[in-house]
């Protein structure tokens, strides 16, 4: 990407340029703290992988909507990029809500009222550290805080686990206690389709998306009951019941597919070349 000060247009990596002034360029000029926020907020928040990529692209859309009328709103009263890391959290919390359903407040920010309500969803539910809430609290919502009142809120509010996406990639990628290739091939068939099954299994539950992987190990793996998970969810437990009935006839049918008519591999026999073999027995 090239920037060019005065009036001059602003080029892409591709060399295409954007008229200066306009929500493109603005994006363009933007980009480096773009994707710097987007790294900071999803390491913090340990999304990897697909879903960072996913979550990017989408980040990236919403900055360019309407002549990136986002962009247009940072005013440069703090670093560009701590705005922008405001900007992405948001933009977070909106994404964990299409996936996870709206975001519930504790009875405790409840009865504190709106300002209480407003700092639990950028402390607990976006994962902001207290001085970038209090910042979006100034900038972006436009109320005149003190450092004091948001201090004695936080208090009252007390501690909550905060709402984050886990990378389940280690927690599926165990290590196998069935045996070697080489031990395999002097076993019976019986432990050969036993080893199948286990890697049907495996198989199945890597085919499942992030979000049913972290019902079932919440649910199997850390024994919570399902309004534990509603609880560290977010989300009502009624419609998780439905959610795991779900997952769990999908984890069976892809294993069913996936063991049907297994065949075991011929035991290997030893053949003694004829050179070998005593002349009394030709």
């Amino acid at each position: 990407m090239v920037r060019s000060s005065g009036s001059q247009a602003v080029s892409d990596d591709d060399g295409d340029q954007a008229q200066p002034g306009s929500g493109r360029a603005l994006f363009l000029d933007a980009q480096e703290d773009i994707d710097e926020a987007i790294s900071s907020v999803c390491g913090r928040n340990g999304l990897y992988g697909a879903d960072r990529d996913d979550f990017a692209s989408t980040v990236r859309l919403r900055l360019l909507e309407d002549d990136s009328a986002v962009l247009r709103k940072f005013q440069g009263r703090c670093r560009r990029r701590t705005f922008l890391v405001a900007v992405v959290s948001n933009c977070l919390s909106d994404y964990r809500n299409s996936r996870w359903g709206k975001w519930r407040p504790s009875a405790a920010a409840k009865s504190l009222g709106r300002l209480a309500l407003l700092i639990e969803e950028l402390t607990v539910r976006d994962g902001h550290t207290g001085a970038e809430a209090l910042e979006l609290i100034r900038t972006q919502h436009g109320l005149a805080v003190s450092d004091d009142e948001f201090d004695s809120i936080r208090a009252q509010l007390g501690r909550r686990p905060k709402r984050r996406f886990v990378e389940l990639d280690e927690v599926f990628n165990f290590p196998s206690s069935e045996p070697s290739p080489e031990d395999l091939a002097l076993k019976s068939a019986e432990d050969w389709v036993q080893k199948e099954k286990m890697r049907a299994i495996r198989t199945a539950l890597q085919d499942l998306g992030h979000d049913d992987k972290l019902l079932l190990v919440m649910r199997f793996r850390d024994e919570r009951t399902m309004g534990e998970i509603g609880d560290a969810l977010g989300v009502e437990p009624k419609p998780l019941y439905r959610r795991l009935n779900r997952v769990l006839r999908e984890v069976k049918g892809l294993f069913e597919n996936r063991t049907r008519k297994p065949r075991p591999p011929m035991p290997a026999t030893r053949v003694e070349p004829l050179a070998a073999q005593e002349p009394g027995n030709l």
